[in-house]
């Protein structure tokens, strides 16, 4: 998926119409709008408009330009007649063909979020605290990025599903550096958990992790992890916004608790 400017279609629009209306143009300024009307159809790919520019040979005219402006004394002289009625000519038969296949594409404007959907689509890392972002797994930034998008794009499930694979992957971690162990493949936030909560209750930890952040790992595996693996929540705008402000507060306290114990790498 790409995110465009809505500007830039407005903008076609205006110096499409130009390029079809005017009647007086130096050979330059000609060019130019033409190459810009080539820029667009390549970058929508559009490819039956292309093929109807192939079909209507429109790179006669474009090509008999491009050798006039090589000569300086010529680019800001008047287009001849000819050339510029035969490039309207041909414009004008391709114009069915950009109409009906502009008529083919679809654009979505996502609604607002309480998070900004520049950060939602585009830097999730600015969500979290200062250099926590950077510090995360692979797959955790995976996910992040992906609930992100999902919930710019309202999936809110989808959102959900992400958020909390991502904190996963986060409290994996967390785990990996506090009891020195390497995670089994069948580990899940629920060994994890335990395997921490058991070292705390054995003195093994020191100092102890901090209470409200087990309280917050456990909140999420009792309410929100497991019944979101499994079909028992389907999730609205709200809730989801409430579960990702969650997760990023825990994933912020565990990567700040790891940076204290200088147990990083």
């Amino acid at each position: 998926m790409k995110c465009e400017k809505l500007y830039k279609y407005y903008s076609f629009g205006f110096n499409y119409y130009i390029l079809l209306n005017t009647s007086v143009w130096t050979n330059q300024s000609l060019l130019k709008r033409l190459e810009e009307y080539y820029e667009f159809v390549r970058e929508l790919d559009l490819s039956v408009t292309l093929s109807g520019i192939d079909f209507n040979n429109l790179d006669a005219e474009r090509d008999q330009l491009a050798k006039i402006c090589r000569k300086k004394d010529l680019r800001t002289k008047s287009v001849d007649g000819k050339l510029l009625k035969s490039l309207h000519d041909k414009l004008n038969k391709i114009d069915n063909i950009l109409d009906a296949e502009l008529d083919t594409k679809v654009g979505y404007v996502p609604s607002e979020k309480r998070y900004s959907l520049k950060y939602l689509s585009g830097d999730i890392s600015q969500l979290f605290a200062k250099d926590i972002f950077v510090s995360l797994p692979r797959v955790a930034c995976f996910d992040f990025k992906e609930c992100g998008m999902c919930l710019a794009m309202d999936r809110y499930t989808a959102c959900a599903f992400h958020v909390l694979r991502g904190t996963e992957d986060v409290l994996k971690l967390y785990y990996s550096r506090l009891l020195k162990k390497t995670p089994t493949v069948a580990a899940t936030w629920g060994t994890f958990l335990k395997s921490i909560n058991d070292a705390i209750r054995a003195k093994r930890i020191n100092p102890e992790p901090p209470e409200e952040l087990i309280l917050n790992l456990e909140s999420l595996r009792k309410y929100y992890r497991n019944r979101t693996q499994h079909p028992d929540l389907i999730y609205s705008g709200d809730e989801v916004q409430d579960l990702l402000g969650l997760c990023i507060k825990t994933v912020n306290e565990i990567v700040k608790d790891i940076q204290q114990r200088k147990i990083l790498s």
